[in-house]
């Protein structure tokens, strides 16, 4: 499969889609190596894995959301620069090799992340860690206010997808800071669907039209949001946020960088170019499938989202693979 040619508005048509989905399948299958016992153990494995194919397939740019903070990460850290090869314009990368939960041991639909647009076009979270999201699909464009009370943007939900409150379905991670919010919708009458980790995953399910639910809302990283706002671009859909700081000392650094965690940022702010790539790979079965191992073969399922246009498609791949030859 090669990604659609629909002219100079495709940044990415020049890349192969396995070229460039090597990157998540690289960090999916090292995660899930039966010869690493440790979690921790995995996600090194993942981290080193998706920074060797970012490097071996030639990307170049900037992670503005990388697996953390600061050099002493010493690869796939937010700031790092790539400097490839790869005949494509510079990019600015969200990535994460174990995005659904700290450890993919630990409950949620994990998955492995790149989300991609031209270089300058993320917004920069800064110290920003937190990010309250609103996202939904194509039909409510235009007709959400992030900034309404909680019960008027339901409202408003049900009238864009031409459904009953009772018939609507919202996202939301299972964390104490939700709880007031899970209740609040609850009380509406609306369906919640609670899931411990992982709101890429969900905030797809709620971007997508073919799929069954209808909004994510709540608090979640700010690089997770960042890759949700690829996909909602390329999509044409509906995504909001703003920072929302958890601790303390998360919000006396936001203030000192002068940034307002009362406003809400639109798509176009936080993806200010249409040209976007979404990839992400399972890595346990949620969502999607995850990485499955046989005797001499290997499967992965991802998916693929490019803008503008929002072409997608999940891709099931099975390949001759020996553990021991992978294994160190």
């Amino acid at each position: 499969m090669t990604m659609s040619q629909p002219g100079d508005r495709d940044l990415f048509a020049a890349a192969p889609a396995e070229t460039l989905l090597a990157v998540t399948e690289a960090a999916a299958i090292a995660q899930t190596a039966p010869h690493l016992e440790d979690e921790e153990a995995r996600l090194r494995a993942a981290i080193e894995a998706m920074h060797e194919s970012l490097l071996a397939n030639g990307l170049r740019g900037r992670l503005v959301a990388g697996k953390g903070l600061g050099l002493k990460l010493g690869r796939l850290y937010t700031g790092e620069r790539l400097t490839g090869t790869l005949d494509l314009p510079a990019l600015d990368l969200a990535v994460d090799p174990v995005e659904g939960t700290s450890f993919a041991g630990e409950g949620g639909e994990p998955l492995a992340v790149l989300a991609a647009t031209t270089e300058g076009a993320f917004l920069d979270p800064g110290p920003g860690f937190y990010m309250e999201k609103l996202a939904a699909p194509p039909a409510a464009v235009g007709r959400l206010d992030p900034a309404k009370p909680l019960e008027g943007r339901l409202a408003d939900l049900a009238a864009a997808l031409d459904k009953p409150l009772r018939r609507l379905t919202i996202a939301v991670l299972e964390k104490p800071r939700h709880r007031g919010l899970i209740e609040r919708l609850q009380a509406a009458g609306v369906q919640v669907r609670l899931t411990p980790a992982g709101d890429v995953a969900l905030a797809l399910q709620a971007l997508l039209p073919e799929e069954p639910l209808d909004a994510l809302m709540g608090t979640g990283g700010f690089a997770e949001g960042l890759m949700a706002a690829a996909a909602a671009r390329a999509l044409g859909a509906v995504f909001f946020g703003r920072f929302d700081p958890q601790l303390h000392s998360e919000r006396q650094t936001l203030a000192r960088a002068g940034i307002d965690t009362r406003r809400w940022y639109g798509l176009e702010e936080l993806v200010r170019a249409p040209q976007t790539l979404f990839l992400a790979t399972g890595i346990r079965p949620g969502w999607l499938g995850g990485v499955e191992r046989g005797p001499g073969w290997l499967r992965t399922t991802s998916f693929v989202l490019t803008g503008p246009g929002g072409e997608r498609a999940r891709l099931a791949r099975v390949r001759p693979w020996r553990e021991a030859l992978h294994a160190e």
